[in-house]
């Protein structure tokens, strides 16, 4: 079986690691800004690193179509399924936290923090220089979810994508035989390819060639030779009329 990947499953699976680099190149960016803020658990960054490093992996599959590679990619965006379907319900539940956080809260800058209060007076503590951050992540946790929902379809893609290079791959005969019709009146060539043939050397080689020396064929019939028969000799009767040509060499009886 070779080890070369079709040309179609090869350019779909660099497509689908290039738009799984653009989600995971999203979630790292998100994960930079949240670990700005003192974030904690390293959202977006630890989903977004297994995204890219998938990219690599299908554009390397794309360019060198090598299958062992694609192995490793498909695996990877097996696991990938549930790493960034499990920040896209994080980054979910963090955007819909901080959006009841602000409306539930009266929140202002004062002395270079932010203050916020509940809807009953009591103060609740924020490690943030400025309230306008609330906003920066509340977007910030929308945008990880979106980007770590759509990498998560693409990694489900990429695992089918990766099955059909590998496990459904169509296997080849090591050789079959093409038999070449010509025209009336001309012996037909048998071409024989095979699957492995030797660098730099045609994968055909051709068996007979038309117009020339016709096969041998077995079983040939030689005409019989005929036997010509002649008629008997015939004798003419002695002038004595006897029937017995011999009878006057014969001498009388005494």
């Amino acid at each position: 079986m070779s080890n070369l990947v079709e040309v179609g499953l090869a350019k779909s699976t660099g497509f689908i690691g290039i738009a799984a680099g653009l989600c995971g190149l999203g979630n790292s960016i998100c994960g930079f800004i949240w670990l700005g803020y003192n974030g904690y658990g390293g959202h977006g960054l630890w989903s977004g690193f297994g995204l890219i490093f998938a990219a690599i992996l299908g554009i390397c599959v794309w360019r060198y179509r090598n299958k062992n590679v694609l192995i490793f990619f498909m695996v990877g965006c097996i696991i990938l399924v549930i790493v960034v379907g499990v920040q896209t319900i994080i980054a979910a539940l963090g955007y819909i936290l901080w959006r009841l956080f602000r409306e539930a809260t009266d929140c202002q800058t004062v002395y270079g923090k932010c203050r916020c209060r509940s809807s009953d007076g009591g103060q609740i503590p924020l490690d943030l220089e400025t309230c306008d951050a609330i906003s920066s992540i509340d977007g910030m946790f929308l945008a990880m979810t979106i980007f770590s929902a759509l990498g998560t379809i693409i990694s489900l893609a990429g695992s089918i994508v990766g099955c059909m290079g590998t496990c459904c791959a169509r296997n080849q005969q090591p050789g079959a035989v093409v038999v070449v019709q010509q025209p009336s009146g001309t012996q037909s060539s048998v071409l024989y390819t095979s699957q492995y043939p030797a660098e730099g050397y045609p994968a055909q080689y051709p068996q007979a060639q038309p117009g020339q020396y016709p096969a041998q064929q077995y079983g040939q019939q030689y005409p019989q030779a005929q036997v010509v028969q002649y008629p008997p000799p015939q004798y003419s009767a002695a002038p004595g009329g006897g029937e017995n040509p011999g009878a006057e060499a014969l001498p009388p009886k005494a």
